[in-house]
């Protein structure tokens, strides 16, 4: 199979239809590149030049390489590119989980200025209970989760945690339930223990 550089030796002779200004070009002495050029034909079994003292033109097969061998360095320069960008975080994609209550506060601000900073990176997002989010996090399904704590005992050591916001939660119960004629103490969460709630 032929390399990047022998497309590149090959594109620079078929330019300059000369192994000294090709040569020159591509900074390296004659001898080789000439070398070069020979090894490429007898492993493609074509001629590509047609020479008599030096170079007269392209053969059918050269003019065939030449176009193949430019489409491919486009390809291979674009997907150098694109892979330095990916590297850097300006294009792919991003997998977020997050839990129902962040919505209301802190993810519409996120994805606003991550969007901004990072217009070539598609979000994936899914909203997802905690244990799920750790689940998909430890299988490499998820690259990030906006979670409730505590995390599972399991996940602890196997996440990186960063505190983004505290939250207070509230219960909202009905003004004669027996918890609201309490005293104004908050209610411990053992005491709603047996009671019917939605988490919202």
């Amino acid at each position: 199979m032929l390399s990047l550089r022998q497309f590149q030796q090959f594109l620079a002779v078929a330019e300059a239809m000369s192994f000294r200004r090709a040569a020159e070009r591509l900074n390296m002495a004659q001898p080789p590149l000439t070398a070069a050029i020979r090894l490429m034909e007898e492993e493609l079994g074509v001629k590509l030049f047609e020479r008599t003292n030096r170079i007269d033109s392209l053969t059918v097969a050269g003019e065939v390489l030449r176009e193949e061998a430019q489409r491919t360095i486009v390809q291979a320069e674009r997907a150098m590119a694109l892979t330095r960008r990916a590297g850097a975080g300006e294009i792919g994609s991003l997998r977020i989980g997050f839990v129902a209550s962040a919505v209301r506060q802190l993810l519409p601000t996120l994805i606003a200025a991550f969007r901004e900073s990072h217009p070539g990176v598609v979000l994936e997002l899914e909203e997802a209970p905690t244990a799920r989010q750790v689940a998909a996090l430890l299988d490499d399904r998820m690259d990030i989760g906006i979670a409730a704590l505590p995390l599972p005992p399991s996940a602890v050591q196997r996440i990186t945690v960063q505190t983004m916001v505290r939250d207070r939660l509230v219960a909202a119960i009905p003004a004669r339930h027996k918890l609201a004629l309490a005293p104004d103490d908050p209610i411990a969460l053992a005491a709603l223990a047996n009671e019917p709630w939605i988490l919202f």
